[in-house]
């Protein structure tokens, strides 16, 4: 097969991967390549060191390897470059010294050498390949997604709760309308896969209005019924299954007056705060189906990126029209085109905020100078307009999931996925993820464009 497996290499017989995917170029040598590792990992490359030192290797996750072209006797690393640099900056104390990095990261670093040095790991179990195509195919498969289902499948936000043991609200509105509901087959089915619309169902039990309407309470996390149980789960059932069928969507929650309407609507209760009375709420009590939504809603449903009655105060022509082409292009007909133009979208949005708000997206050196032409990396500016965005007043908790998937690498919606949809010659958008991908990023992108006071 091209390769020998688990075999211990020292350290010093390893090389960093000049031309690394996540490197924006190919780099001119081993110092070049560290130094650009820190800088752009910066404190995260410093927690993996942390968990180095405290759990060792992930003995289930081997370095891919293969001898270099320009010295047999040494291995480029071709997978597991993170680690391989956090060993060797813990491990060499004058290549730490030599590099042109923050003060601050190469102090913790030395901090983390005192301690690596007590119990040095001086060999690093790899798979050797014959060379960088035989591991490309595995590379592929890690990095790129489901793949069509043979790839590596991320866990969505349900899933890493259940796994962390923590339950969000919409989690436990969930186990409470498992557990207490009367539920057909066909609802239970339903039920099944939360990974859509987990988040809308916590964002809802979020808003103090919609608990009240809801009927119920959440102290220290805990979500608990107030006042008529039998009522309180009733209530959580049709709205649990109004964002489970479709009906709604995290769309229709992102603004807290999208909010009440709609929790409003699925338990028949008028946006003004009382009750609704004779047939409407009896209806209500009987389980009635939540009333029918517009075309373009429904994700699911939806044949375009962006809902085509969604409105931006979108001022740049250009971005005005790929918004257009997001609402009007059939994701079925044209899928690698609809992927393309999110990527695009994003980046021309993030672009616009930072121009209208003075944001420097310039990329500096090590010394501070700027590089003319040069621009910082998509996580970057991503992290750069939020912090900005929260500074002007948008509350921290519309930004952070989606910023948080966006620089998660293993996330569906992550800026890799969006990155391939233009890059990767295997890796082609799914159409069903297409308009879930935007209803994701609808918080961010809102902001983004903002009408002006």
């Amino acid at each position: 097969m091209g390769y020998k497996f688990s075999q211990d290499i020292p350290l010093s017989g390893l090389l960093l991967d000049t031309d690394n995917p996540r490197f924006a170029h190919t780099l001119e040598g081993q110092r070049e390549a560290i130094t650009t590792m820190v800088l752009d990992q910066k404190d995260d490359l410093v927690r993996l060191g942390e968990d180095i030192l405290k759990h060792g290797l992930n003995p289930s996750d081997l370095m891919m390897v293969s001898p270099s072209k320009a010295d047999k006797k040494l291995l480029v690393v071709h997978e597991g470059n993170r680690r391989f640099a956090a060993l060797k900056l813990m491990s060499d104390k004058h290549l730490l010294h030599s590099l042109h990095v923050p003060d601050n990261l190469k102090k913790k670093f030395q901090q983390l050498a005192v301690k690596f040095n007590a119990n040095p790991i001086l060999t690093v179990p790899c798979v050797i390949y014959d060379g960088y195509e035989e591991a490309r195919h595995w590379i592929e498969l890690k990095h790129t997604g489901k793949n069509q289902g043979v790839g590596t499948d991320p866990w969505v936000a349900f899933m890493v709760n259940r796994f962390k043991g923590s339950s969000s609200p919409g989690s436990q509105a969930l186990n409470l309308v498992r557990s207490q509901a009367k539920l057909s087959i066909p609802e239970q089915q339903l039920l099944d896969n939360p990974g859509d619309y987990e988040s809308a169902l916590t964002r809802v039990l979020g808003s103090p209005a919609a608990r009240q309407m809801l009927g119920v309470g959440l102290t220290k996390k805990k979500l608990t019924p107030e006042g008529d149980p039998h009522e309180t789960i009733e209530n959580l059932k049709r709205l649990v299954l109004a964002f489970a069928n479709r009906t709604y969507n995290t769309q229709d929650v992102y603004t807290r007056k999208g909010l009440v309407k709609t929790v409003g609507e699925i338990v028949n209760i008028g946006t003004t705060g009382g009750p609704q009375s004779g047939k409407a709420r009896a209806g209500a009590a009987q389980g009635a189906a939540p009333p029918p939504r517009g075309p373009g809603s429904r994700s699911r449903d939806r044949k375009t990126v962006a809902p085509p009655r969604m409105k931006l105060y979108i001022d740049v022509p250009r971005v005005q029209d790929i918004f257009k082409e997001l609402q009007r292009l059939n994701i079925y007909h044209a899928p690698n085109a609809a992927g393309i133009l999110i990527r695009v979208f994003v980046e021309q949005s993030l672009d616009a905020y930072a121009l209208r708000h003075k944001i420097d997206f310039r990329l500096k050196n090590k010394n501070g100078d700027i590089q003319q032409g040069k621009e910082v990396r998509l996580v970057h500016k991503v992290e750069l307009v939020t912090s900005h965005l929260k500074a002007a007043g948008v509350p921290k908790g519309d930004l952070t999931e989606v910023t948080n998937n966006l620089k998660n690498p293993n996330h569906p919606m992550s800026i890799e996925t969006l990155h391939a949809f233009v890059h990767s010659a295997s890796n082609s958008p799914k159409p069903g993820d297409l308009p879930i991908i935007w209803n994701n990023m609808t918080n961010l992108i809102e902001a983004l464009w903002a009408s002006p006071a």
